[in-house]
């Protein structure tokens, strides 16, 4: 019985062995670079992994063998060194602190706050270039295109045609794309001929089916705005964000400096020669 728990134990022993055996990319010298080290740094998803993967195993060799020279050549021991290692080491510290104390995305805080904020500094975001407020539904098929077209011309409003669209299963199939009360400029456009098309639009007209690489596109136009004037929120939320999340970040920085100032004994020694030295100079010049 023990001799059989032995072996037992052996083939346990020896699966974990193999489990625990890593794929090795590159060697140089003591140094190993594993395959699951390579994935943790490279995007997996990608459609280039293969030659994300072979450029990085030659940036990773390239590396590390000027680590080691500089290793055998006491780089490490020089002033120079410690003094920026020192550096970049409190450097990490603080961005992680910061990361800690500070919001790194505005996931729990309500819209409405960021529409409060914009509507305070609605004057400080200007339309950096001409841009239109569009409904776009684009269709495999010309047929279709042209059937909801006429719909729109009629005076159906697009919620009810485009929930009529949605109840019939053989109509949604063919819908290719599909934007509602969005705002294109002629980059973010999907193609270039929409936009040209969207130009010879009135308030409210629907366009003739437009054949593009998806399918066949109509477009309602519903408002245009200028460059130079003052956008919608709509057409800024995505800076209004951005901007809200630092100024809050700064905010929190500060009163933490604030705190912080409250326990630590601060002293700024200038000499003051520099700053006569710098008044009269000032006076001179």
């Amino acid at each position: 019985m023990k001799r059989l728990f032995l072996v037992i134990a052996i083939a346990f022993a020896g699966c974990e062995q193999r489990q625990e055996q890593k794929t090795i990319l590159a060697r140089v010298g003591n140094a190993e670079l594993t395959l699951e080290e390579a994935r943790s740094a490279l995007d997996t998803a990608s459609v280039s992994f293969e030659y994300q993967l072979r450029l990085y195993v030659t940036t990773w060799i390239r590396t590390e063998m000027l680590y080691q020279e500089a290793i055998r050549r006491g780089v490490e021991h020089t002033s120079a060194f410690q003094e920026q290692l020192n550096n970049a080491r409190k450097q990490l510290a603080v961005q992680q602190l910061l990361e800690q104390v500070t919001p790194e995305d505005t996931t729990g805080i309500p819209a409405s706050e960021f529409e409060q904020y914009f509507s305070r500094h609605a004057d400080e975001f200007i339309v950096r270039e001409d841009g239109m407020k569009l409904n776009i539904i684009g269709f495999s098929t010309r047929e279709r295109a042209s059937a909801v077209a006429g719909q729109l011309a009629r005076g159906s409003s697009w919620n009810k045609t485009f929930e009529k669209l949605m109840n019939d299963s053989a109509a949604a199939s063919e819908i290719t794309t599909v934007f509602s009360n969005h705002y294109f400029t002629q980059r973010s456009m999907l193609f270039p001929e929409l936009w040209k098309v969207a130009q010879t639009l009135g308030m409210n007209d629907v366009s003739f089916p437009v054949r593009t690489p998806s399918g066949y596109v109509i477009i309602q136009l519903l408002s245009t705005i200028k460059k130079g004037s003052t956008p919608q929120y709509e057409l800024v939320q995505d800076e209004v964000r951005a901007r809200y999340l630092r100024e809050k970040q700064q905010l929190q920085i500060d009163s933490l400096i604030g705190t912080l100032r409250t326990r630590t004994t601060v002293e700024m020694l200038l000499p003051t020669v520099q700053k006569s030295d710098t008044m009269q100079n000032e006076i001179h010049d």
